[in-house]
């Protein structure tokens, strides 16, 4: 047997052996629950601006966004706080339209507490959020707690 025959037996005989036992089945429940944290942040706006024949005045709108959220997951609880906020302006083409704005922002979050960590059954959440909009003259409040049952797994196979 020269080299090069050699070389691709043993080539072969390793890919059928790895091949052979990698042939277990993976079901939904074949998991470690994982403790893991994300977050996401989102930026939109747009503007647009007209001006010619057919109007009496220039008009324009433009608007901005932003969305915020951070999750930490653990085997005994999920923690959720999520910010937001936009704003926007514009003005009509029609002459002496003047222009309008408005303004919202908030913040958020969530805490649910597992009875049994590693369950999926029930769990008790506190829950705040405070807002303000434009031209509002007190904050927007909530608060909450209760129980649930339930969750959502960031499982790894």
């Amino acid at each position: 047997m020269t080299v090069n025959n050699k070389l691709a037996t043993a080539v072969s005989i390793a890919l059928l052996s790895v091949a052979g036992s990698a042939t277990a089945e993976v079901t939904l429940y074949d998991y470690t629950e994982a403790t893991s944290a994300y977050e996401d942040a989102y930026l939109t706006g747009s503007f647009s601006a007209n001006d010619g024949n057919g109007f009496d005045q220039s008009s324009y709108s433009a608007s901005l966004g932003f969305d915020a959220e951070r999750v930490f997951s653990s085997a005994s609880r999920n923690t959720t706080i999520e910010a937001d906020a936009a704003g926007s302006i514009s003005r009509g083409s029609a002459d002496g339209a003047n222009s309008v704005s408005y303004f919202d922002a908030g913040i958020a979050g969530q805490v649910d507490t597992y009875f049994r960590p590693n369950s999926k059954g029930a769990f008790w959440f506190g829950a705040a959020s405070l807002d303000a909009e434009k031209d509002q003259e007190d904050f927007g409040s909530t608060v909450g707690v209760g129980l649930g049952y339930g969750r959502v797994v960031n499982a790894t196979p």
